[in-house]
């Protein structure tokens, strides 16, 4: 490996140690070739494929790297949904760590002994973040994947989605993930750092006062996103045709705040008329507000849909009440109808 590879995939590392989801390798690419001294040359020759290319390569291999910490190594092929050997397998259950594999040998879970670290991911190719936030990637798009990114504010972006200025700003990821079993109180406390990687300077959505829209693309995205984690198959599908759909069309569709907060409001009473006493198959309520608010609401940034459901959450406290293991699917199902897709759901 090249001393220049090396200090790409050392300049990524250290900026994705707090990300949960999977990020685009090559707008990572292209942000190291224009920061990073030792890449220059390659912006007088060497096209940022190429590099991304034979970084891909290297992670593929990510237990012969050097220089990195067996954390920053499993962060490096769970963000990037690199497949992984059997040997790097087996190196992270020496260190104890819980993991589970999709059938391209891609991490899909995985969780630190300790349970402070916990990570999650459908790695659904069309489906991916830049420093965070979500960031599409056409499937049928064919021009450089980078093009109109944030910091090229005044590039115009015409692939898949003619994209407008962010809405928001980038999440504290470090609140966002939990799996299996969770002390919710001590969730609710605790500070979320990383073991191996350096302290980051917290970073929230935040809607300005002026905000009035929510990206339509990025509430189906953090549906497919829910759907995956509950393995909701036919709600995952009716989620990704309707990205598919917005991305083709080239339509940038929106969602005004004022009816975001309405639907909420009706899934929380949903939710609230559909409790029952715990059995085989039934889901912990507080589980599914939960999941609604890390992973639905406080990414879009509607201060007061998350302020309803937080409530919602302190309401419940100690109760042990669960709901049906089908009402979460028929919730995020009605959300898909309320914002036009109705014609996904046939």
């Amino acid at each position: 490996m090249t001393v220049d590879v090396s200090d790409v995939i050392r300049f990524i590392s250290d900026r994705i140690g707090d990300y949960e989801k999977p990020e685009s390798l090559q707008a990572w690419v292209e942000k190291a070739m224009k920061k990073l001294p030792s890449c220059r040359y390659a912006l007088l020759g060497r096209k940022s494929e190429s590099l991304s290319r034979q970084l891909g390569k290297e992670l593929n291999q990510i237990e012969k790297l050097e220089g990195f910490s067996l954390m920053e190594k499993l962060q490096l092929v769970f963000i990037f949904s690199r497949p992984v050997s059997d040997e790097f397998v087996q190196m992270l259950k020496d260190a104890n760590f819980e993991i589970s594999q999709d059938e391209e040998k891609r991490i899909n879970r995985f969780s630190t002994e300790d349970g402070s670290v916990v990570r999650f991911s459908g790695h659904i190719h069309h489906q991916k973040c830049f420093e965070g936030v979500f960031y599409p990637v056409g499937r049928k798009r064919r021009a450089p994947e980078v093009q109109g990114l944030k910091e090229e504010a005044g590039a115009s972006g015409n692939q898949g989605i003619k994209r407008k200025s962010r809405s928001y700003q980038q999440e504290d990821v470090r609140e966002e993930a939990f799996n299996g079993p969770i002390d919710y109180d001590e969730l609710d406390k605790q500070e979320w750092v990383n073991p191996g990687f350096p302290k980051r300077v917290k970073m929230e959505y935040e809607v300005p006062a002026t905000q009035t829209k929510i990206s339509v693309i990025s509430l189906v995205a953090h549906i497919e996103t829910i759907a995956t984690y509950f393995d909701l198959e036919s709600l995952q599908n009716k989620a990704s045709l309707a990205i598919e759909k917005m991305q083709n069309s080239g339509e940038n569709k929106t969602l005004s705040v004022a009816k975001l907060n309405s639907l909420i409001d009706a899934l929380l009473i949903c939710i609230e008329e559909n409790r029952i006493r715990r059995n085989d198959t039934s889901i912990p309520l507080k589980s599914i507000l939960k999941h609604l608010q890390l992973y639905l609401i406080r990414p879009l940034g509607s201060e007061e849909a998350l302020e309803s459901i937080t409530q919602k959450i302190q309401e419940i406290g100690g109760n042990n009440d669960e709901v049906p293991p089908t009402l979460i699917g028929e919730l995020l199902n009605f959300l898909l109808i309320s914002i036009g897709f109705c014609a996904q759901l046939d």
